[in-house]
């Protein structure tokens, strides 16, 4: 498990008391990944070294709507699944391409490059 250090102002640590501030901070990104869609509820409780259930309560305490039933092995037939599709050695979509931006696209960015695409489809086929 790795450590990383945080700099908070000092109001911030007040407020927060003398709660487990490193187990809160590591289910609020797990939090945000499952919100984001990077990870799946269970990934996500696992990432918070949280149970299940415990997870799916402190989401809903942050106004996610979990769903009600996750499999227990939801963690391993995620894994298989993104083994299989990096077996696949499909291309990466252009807007994914981080080694030649220095990073992923904003969401701006990605729906310019959608209706980029979409306006070069619609004159492909007006000048058909």
């Amino acid at each position: 498990m790795a450590t990383v250090t945080l700099d908070l102002n000092d109001d911030l640590v007040a407020e927060l008391g003398s709660r487990a501030l490193a187990g809160d901070v590591a289910r609020i990104v797990a939090l945000q990944l499952f919100r984001d869609g990077k990870v799946s509820l269970a990934k996500a409780a696992e990432f918070a070294l949280t149970p299940l259930e415990e997870f799916k309560v402190f989401a809903r305490l942050h106004g996610e709507r979990p769903p009600d039933w996750v499999a227990a092995d939801e963690p391993e037939r995620e894994r298989r699944a993104l083994e299989y599709l990096e077996s696949l050695n499909l291309p990466a979509p252009p807007w994914t391409d981080c080694e030649n931006r220095g990073s992923a696209l904003t969401l701006e960015e990605l729906n310019q490059e959608i209706a980029a695409s979409r306006r070069e489809r619609r004159q492909r086929q007006i000048s058909q």
